[in-house]
């Protein structure tokens, strides 16, 4: 072999023998950082202190001082593991952007400091538990792969593979020893602990070079199985972007999914969208934030509807987790969420407080002009409606609730509804409950038993989806927005519980609520298969202004808020201080005793603070009969919108007068068919449901077939929105402005308008 041929060969061999060793080398050269950022994003985020994230980089910069001079990663707290780690990598990035930052040293240190705590060895030879549970570890890992991501590049090799080494050891152990990797039930997946866990084991995947390939193959078929089953079932079930958990713990769900998918979009999507463009509950769970949101006070924030395991307030800030969606899906709603939402009241503001992910998220997309916004929505999957009189901080909330249940943290609560006005709660949840009673919501008991899961710590729902059986439904909802349909205040919203009641007893529970500009009307209609103790329930407390919300029932949760009338006639005063009553009338056709009582429920804070939790919260109205069938009516609102309204029951219904003068009824036929008139101040309202044929004052409406609608007139205009009844009665985007159809005659004959249907009542959508 001549010395060009030897020459040639051997460099071929060295050639092989370097590639041989790069690939199975146990640190490959791959870039760093990676996980939620790129080297190429680098220069653009570091110029942002000086611009746009002056505000962040200035909070990130007070907290990373105060981890310098008062925390040891040696031996963290366990109660603050997630919050420091977090602010650990919020230091990673300032001394990433800004390399005269001292920081390092201690970045390294405390990098390392985790590594070889002792509490690791114990665990990993099954001589101890895991010294925290599974959601602080889930985020300890995600903060922690997040701070090696960005220190890499200041590491030795040594001390690269030394973490990498411990960092793989605690994931793997961690996968194996939590159920939430193990599990097929969506319920346990779907839930803050389930995405906790999967963040902080998709983080460790892709942030380290040295993971082998058995590893890989393990880690990638637990998180890509959970990925796919989640997805498939939110798509198909949860596309309305909904919590079951209630908003409080959906906050901090939400951030642990976006930290999941943020990695994935980095890791597996090549930067694009994709995985958040997917999936359809992350398009519309905005809309669940911020008509969760309660009107209040002076800011815009009165505290969240207590749904579910809920609080007066959001666990996580939604400015540090919006920013996310608001960048990936040019969200409007998540950018109000991350920038125009005041959770902090006053003097507060400045403690205002932003996070590593608020720095790295803050994006320019323009915030929803609220005047744009609906002023009602409805979640069609958890059937949950929430409608406010506008976006002003003094206006009134309405919502209820009926439709599907999966979650530990919901309550057996199907028909419950609440009222609010001005960050005052005055038709109220009890929130937080340990263990959760049917009797702490505003529902039906029956015999003194609740809905499925009541008395249960965890209610158990069934699996989900194949639980559909015990779903609540939400039957029927036609409602208008007078600014955007321009001319008045209405819906009309029936909900069907009874599947929630597992006693064999009850044949049917139909809950329908009727909100005419001044006043909500509330209707149950009640079938059992043998005479019964049927008991409604309506609660409320009193309340003071809060530091952070806008109200607060700790130290005046022994108040009575009711004050009896006359009988059958309430007001409700649930301040302390100076607010507007509210006023409560019983209209019912059958005679129901009626009582106020002391509310109790199993606070879960107190319990949590040594006690039993069982403790007083307010008062309700108990409402009981005994009866095989019972109707009952309530007309309820505020006294501003009510004055000078008297209301007269009648056996099908009820008669509105004001000064003495008749101005409406409302009747319900046999059939459960509803129709009425109402004459407000400044227009009259037609409105019926599932008629065919009905007379309302001077009115004339018929039709070939069913069909539902409202019709205002004001200013001398016709206003109509009607909808063909049909095997989904829920009508959200398919409402019909008639004025616009050939098929619709109105005829004006002296003092009677006729309004024909055509084409047999059936519009095609």
């Amino acid at each position: 072999m001549n010395k060009s041929l030897f020459f040639i060969f051997v460099s071929f061999i060295l050639i092989v023998v370097s590639f041989i060793l790069i690939v199975t080398s146990p640190l490959k050269a791959q870039k760093h950082p990676r996980l939620f950022f790129s080297t190429d994003d680098i220069k653009e985020l570091s110029n942002a202190r000086y611009t746009t994230h002056k505000e962040e980089w200035k909070s990130l910069r007070k907290d990373s001082e105060h981890l310098l001079k008062n925390v040891s990663f040696e031996h963290p707290e366990k109660k603050k593991l997630h919050s420091q780690s977090e602010k650990l990598a919020g230091m990673a990035l300032m001394q990433l952007l800004d390399s005269k930052l001292a920081y390092l040293p201690y970045l390294k240190k405390s990098m390392l400091q985790f590594c070889r705590s002792e509490v690791w060895q114990p665990w990993f030879e099954d001589k101890s538990k895991c010294p925290v549970n599974d959601l602080g570890m889930g985020q300890y890992l995600v903060n922690m792969s997040a701070t090696y991501d960005m220190l890499y590049p200041e590491l030795s090799k040594k001390e690269r593979v030394y973490i990498e080494k411990q960092l793989i050891e605690i994931a793997d152990k961690f996968c194996d020893d939590y159920p939430r990797f193990r599990t097929t039930e969506f319920k346990g997946m779907n839930c803050n602990h389930g995405t906790n866990v999967y963040s902080g084991l998709t983080a460790v995947r892709y942030v380290v070079d040295g993971l082998s390939e058995g590893m890989k193959a393990k880690w990638d078929k637990v998180l890509s199985d959970k990925f796919h089953r989640l997805t498939t079932e939110m798509n198909h079930h949860m596309s309305d972007g909904v919590s079951d958990e209630g908003a409080t713990y959906y906050m901090f769900q939400l951030k642990t999914y976006l930290l999941w998918f943020e990695i994935l979009r980095h890791a597996k999507y090549n930067g694009t969208n994709k995985p958040f463009e997917d999936l359809e509950w992350f398009k519309n769970t905005s809309k669940y934030a911020i008509y969760s949101i309660l009107p209040g006070g002076t800011d815009n924030f009165g505290g969240l509807a207590l749904y579910g395991d809920a609080k007066p307030e959001f666990w996580g800030n939604p400015t540090c987790v919006f920013p996310l969606l608001a960048k990936t899906l040019n969200d409007p709603i998540a950018q109000w969420m991350a920038n125009d939402l005041d959770v902090y009241k006053g003097e507060n503001k400045s403690k205002a407080y932003y996070d590593v992910w608020r720095y790295l998220w803050k994006c320019d997309t323009p915030s929803v002009n609220l005047d744009t916004l609906k002023q009602w929505h409805l979640f069609e999957d958890v059937g949950i409606f929430a409608w406010r009189s506008s976006w002003k901080n003094d206006a009134a909330y309405f919502t209820c609730k009926s439709g599907q249940h999966y979650q530990g943290h919901a309550h057996p609560d199907d028909g419950q509804f609440m009222i609010h006005k001005n960050g005052i709660p005055y038709i109220v949840d009890m929130g937080y409950s340990h263990p959760k009673l049917t009797t702490e919501h505003n529902v039906l008991i029956i015999d003194g038993k609740g809905q499925k899961g009541d008395g249960e710590v965890w209610p158990d729902f069934g699996e989900f989806p194949y639980n559909r059986d015990a779903w609540g439904k939400t039957s029927f909802l036609l409602a208008t927005d007078k600014r955007i349909d321009s001319f008045s205040d209405y819906f009309d919203i029936v909900l069907d519980p009874t599947s929630l009641y597992d006693n064999k007893v009850l044949n049917k529970w139909q809950r329908e609520f009727i909100y005419l500009d001044d006043f909500y009307v509330l209707h149950d209609k009640i079938d059992a298969s043998r005479k019964v103790e049927m008991e409604l329930l309506m609660h409320s407390l009193v309340s003071v202004p809060g530091k952070k919300d806008s109200y607060d029932y700790s130290k005046t949760r022994k108040l009575n808020p009711f004050s009896e009338v006359a009988k059958g006639q309430w007001n409700v005063k649930p301040s302390t201080l100076e607010c507007e009553l509210f006023k409560i009338y019983d209209l019912s056709s059958n005679k129901w005793s009626q009582e106020v009582k002391e509310s109790w429920f199993y606070d879960n804070y107190k319990r949590r603070k040594g006690g039993d939790g069982h403790a007083q919260l307010g008062y309700h109205i108990s409402s009981k009969i005994n009866a095989k069938e019972a109707n009952s009516t309530f007309v309820m609102g505020f006294e501003s919108s009510m004055k000078g309204l008297e209301f007269e029951n009648t056996p099908s219904g009820l008669v509105i007068f004001r000064e003495k003068k008749k101005v409406g009824q409302i009747v319900w036929d046999k059939d459960d068919k509803m129709n009425g008139y109402y004459h407000g101040l400044d227009k009259s309202y037609y409105f019926f449901r599932s008629c065919r044929k009905v007379s309302m004052d001077h009115l004339q409406v018929t039709a070939s077939n069913p069909f539902s609608g409202v019709i205002v007139l004001k200013d001398k205009k016709w206003h109509m929105q009607l909808c063909a009844d049909g095997e989904n009665h829920v009508q959200i985007n398919k409402r019909i402005d008639v004025t616009s159809l050939k098929d619709v005659e109105v005829t004006l004959n002296g003092e009677t308008t006729s309004l024909h249907i055509k084409n047999k009542g059936m519009f095609v959508f």
